[in-house]
């Protein structure tokens, strides 16, 4: 190693590794609170000190080598940690195969573990491309680093430098640790040893290429029924939006913003109300496909997620068997949005859309609207304000203010869709302020688009709609 050692952190190490605040800047462009030349000029002193920083690695390994502290039972833990089994406090991007309970390396190893992990390929369920064990991912690791390093100088063939590099690993991995003079016995292992990697790596090129040609038609056929898939859904939210236009009003597909004036304005006049109305009450013929699809199967996946839909295809492929005709009923259509409420949900997700805006931007004296109308949701009986105004922080502070606040919730400003019922003595959410509730604080904004999911209950829809007196008929 070079005597002229890079200048060392305060610590008294070479300081090779980028900081935090480098590497944000490199990732985001974001110099935080210094100047972008200054951040340049310390990460291309970084990059300088990347022979430096590979040497003294380099040198450090081969010292703890020859010093016996390599060994089985002084290097394990860190082989096993390097693999990919442990967890560090800046985990490096790798895609080796994590054992959860070897990250605790105060309790004994799971050897097999190990040694299955390093002999196997790591699980592919999140991976892309070919499976590969730990110890075959960390010498692509390597191959991968000295490839990012490596450059052609002059009129050098870029091929001949990383044909030279792997040359040199090999040789590195499995001679150069051999004692040396020992003339023709060593030159006859060294063609043997050749032979066998040469055989060795023959046989995993064969055995790869067969994983490669069997994945590729996978994805082949993979393609092919997705593609089928995706013809299916159009047809059936095509069909869907005939069944909607045969069926008797107010049971309609939401139409384009040009149809809806064109219509507002032959039937009622030029009324702005009027068209959103219309709106409000049309059906997403993509959203009502997820309700029918959500009433078709067993799923754990949220309605209109990818996994939905894939559970939807597992259960009723393959495509080339589905019938969307057959699917998408007229009868089954009218009764599901009968049944569910789906008209009701339109409406009533709007609504909620529209109040849960008003709730947050709505203060009195200084007091969130929103922390109030939290804290009678999170009691599971009615409330009196004075036990709100403990329970948001100040008793004394801001027991008028919640009355006021609760006051214009359950009336003054909300007479058309109050949320909540009650006096200061005891205050409760409405039926449509338990679903406005839900909307705002339970997660119950569906994966669809723009109503509320088969999450929320068709019982509270009925109430909430009843309660505001929403006529849909």
């Amino acid at each position: 190693m070079s005597e002229n050692e890079p200048l060392a952190d305060t610590h008294g190490s070479p300081a090779y590794a980028l900081t935090g605040a480098e590497r944000r800047y490199i990732r985001s462009g974001d110099p935080g609170g210094e100047s972008k030349t200054n951040m340049e000029a310390r990460i291309k002193t970084k990059i300088n000190r990347l022979g430096y920083r590979i040497d003294h690695l380099l040198a450090d390994i081969f010292l703890l080598h020859a010093n016996d502290y390599l060994t089985e039972e002084s290097w394990k833990d860190g082989w096993v940690g390097l693999l990919g089994f442990d967890e560090y406090p800046v985990q490096p991007s790798t895609r080796r195969k994590r054992a959860p309970e070897l990250t605790d390396f105060e309790e004994p190893s799971n050897d097999s573990e190990i040694v299955e992990a390093c002999r196997m390929a790591s699980d592919t369920e999140t991976d892309i491309g070919r499976p590969m064990s730990s110890t075959k991912e960390f010498g692509r690791d390597i191959g991968e680093l000295a490839r990012k390093l490596s450059l052609a100088p002059g009129e050098m063939d870029e091929d001949e430098v990383l044909q030279d590099i792997a040359y040199g690993f090999l040789e590195g991995l499995y001679f150069d640790h051999r004692p040396a003079g020992l003339g023709d016995q060593l030159m006859q292992q060294r063609q043997k040893y050749m032979n066998e990697i040469i055989s060795t790596l023959q046989k995993q090129l064969e055995h790869e290429l067969t994983y490669d040609r069997e994945w590729a038609e996978w994805e082949r056929e993979w393609r092919v029924q997705g593609d089928l898939w995706d013809e299916h859904r159009t047809a059936m939210i095509s069909r869907l939006r005939e069944i909607l236009n045969e069926a008797p009003e107010p049971i309609a597909p939401r139409r384009s913003m040009s149809e809806f004036r064109s219509r507002v304005l032959e039937k009622r006049g030029d009324t702005d109300s009027q068209e959103t109305g219309v709106n409000e009450r049309g059906i997403d013929c993509r959203d009502l496909l997820f309700v029918l699809i959500d009433n078709s199967i067993e799923s754990d996946y949220p309605v209109g997620s990818s996994g939905h839909w894939g559970d939807f295809q597992a259960q009723h492929g393959p495509a080339e068997q589905f019938e969307p005709e057959e699917f998408i009923q007229y009868d089954r259509v009218v009764t599901l949005v009968e049944e569910c409420r789906i008209l009701e949900r339109n409406v009533l997700y709007r609504h909620c859309q529209t109040d849960a805006d008003r709730i947050q931007g709505k203060k009195a004296r200084g007091l969130d609207a929103l922390d109030v109308f939290s804290a009678i949701h999170n009691s599971k009986s009615a409330i009196s304000s004075k036990q709100i105004a403990r329970d948001i922080g100040s008793e004394t502070s801001y027991q008028g203010q919640v009355t006021q606040i609760c006051t214009d919730l359950a009336s003054r400003e909300w007479e058309q869709r109050p949320v909540l019922a009650g006096s200061k003595d005891g205050w409760e959410l409405t039926a449509y302020g338990r679903l406005l509730a839900e909307c705002m604080f339970d997660g119950s904004q569906s994966v669809l688009m723009r109503t509320f999911g088969p999450a929320v209950s068709t019982d509270l829809i009925i109430q909430a709609a009843t309660e505001i007196d929403e006529d849909l008929s």
